[in-house]
C-alpha cells in the first residue's frame, strides 16, 4: 500500500462528502444547535463609526420580556443584554 504525497494530492479533484447535504440545506452547523439552559446575547453598538453610546435606558432594557441580565460596562461603551428567551 503506497502513501500519497503532497505532489499526488495538490491540483487533483477531491470528493466532497459533505457537499450534497450543504447544497440541499440539510447540513447542521454549530449555530443550529440548541442546548438546555442556553442563553443568547445581543450586543448593541453605535451606528456611527467611532461613536460612543452616551446613555442607555437600563431600566427599560431590564424589564423587557426574556432579558435575564443587562451589562452596559463594556470596553467600547456598548450595551450587552443576555436574553434567556430570545
Amino acid at each position: 500500500m503506497s502513501t500519497a504525497t503532497t505532489a499526488d494530492i495538490v491540483g487533483t479533484a477531491r470528493d466532497r462528502v459533505d457537499g450534497r447535504i450543504k447544497v440541499m440545506g440539510a447540513a447542521t452547523y454549530p449555530i443550529d444547535v440548541t442546548l438546555p439552559g442556553l442563553a443568547h446575547a445581543a450586543l448593541v453598538q453605535s451606528t456611527i463609526i467611532s461613536g460612543r453610546i452616551r446613555d442607555i435606558a437600563v431600566d427599560a432594557a431590564e424589564r423587557a420580556p426574556g432579558v435575564a441580565s443587562f451589562c452596559r460596562e463594556t470596553p467600547q461603551n456598548s450595551a450587552l443584554a443576555r436574553c434567556a428567551e430570545c
